[in-house]
């Protein structure tokens, strides 16, 4: 029996998984490199291209996955809160004793990760009053 050809829809279906598989790569290495210089730097002290550079992409392509900083950070802090309570604490711990000014920064703004980041430092409060 001869082998079966691909057919163009067969092709494309593969190359679209393929396209799927690397820009979740990419992004998956954007928000690990951009968690490891908050944590270490800071948030005012960390730049997109420097995250670019760590995670070995593009400018383009960290704008294009992430519009701007604040995008970025919200999303590696959401990140954190769906791997669990405790490393959730860790990062914003580690990123505000990095740059204490940027807590207001985060917790004004209205989205969902500031409500995150608040209710992490509210765990993290009640912690230290149980001691």
């Amino acid at each position: 029996m001869p082998a079966k050809k691909k057919t163009p829809n067969a092709r494309q279906s593969g190359l679209k998984k393929y396209r799927e598989r690397i820009s979740a790569e990419k992004r998956a290495d954007v928000l690990k490199a951009a968690r490891t210089l908050f944590a270490q730097q800071g948030f005012p002290n960390t730049g997109m291209a420097e995250i670019a550079r760590l995670a070995n992409v593009s400018s383009a392509t960290m704008y294009k996955k992430f519009p701007s900083k604040e995008d970025l950070m919200q999303t590696v802090i959401m990140e954190c809160e769906f791997e669990g309570a405790h490393v959730a604490d860790t990062f914003l711990l580690t990123t505000l004793l990095a740059n204490p000014s940027f807590a207001p920064r985060i917790l004004d703004a209205k989205t969902d990760a500031a409500h995150m980041a608040t209710r992490v430092l509210a765990r993290v409060r009640n912690k230290l009053e149980l001691g």
